[in-house]
């Protein structure tokens, strides 16, 4: 996805060539975003599938929060993981 790389098997992501390091929590929720292109993905559907009945809602907002100061050349103007108001979050880009 252009300076992104998300190597699967590898479980590792790279940004301009240099690893980056996420928590097991942070690369999947990446990894499923990246997985459904300009699809959008509800708040309930990502908070149910990576926390099921536990946790606090605002947790996956946290973690959006950290995968954009990871990702992002500019996290307060996101290019690849774009909040659509009222709704959810959509993963921009196009896998090379």
């Amino acid at each position: 996805y252009g300076r992104l790389v998300i190597d699967i098997a590898a479980h590792e992501v790279r940004i301009d060539g240099r690893a980056t390091p996420f928590t097991a929590r942070e690369f999947q929720l990446l990894e499923h975003l990246a997985r459904h292109p300009r699809q959008i993905l509800t708040r309930d559907q990502l908070f149910d599938r990576f926390w099921g009945e536990y946790g606090d809602r605002h947790s996956l907002t946290v973690h959006i929060s950290r995968l954009r100061e990871k990702i992002e050349e500019d996290p307060a103007d996101p290019r690849y993981i774009v909040t659509v108001r009222g709704v959810g979050y959509r993963f921009e880009g196009t896998s090379r």
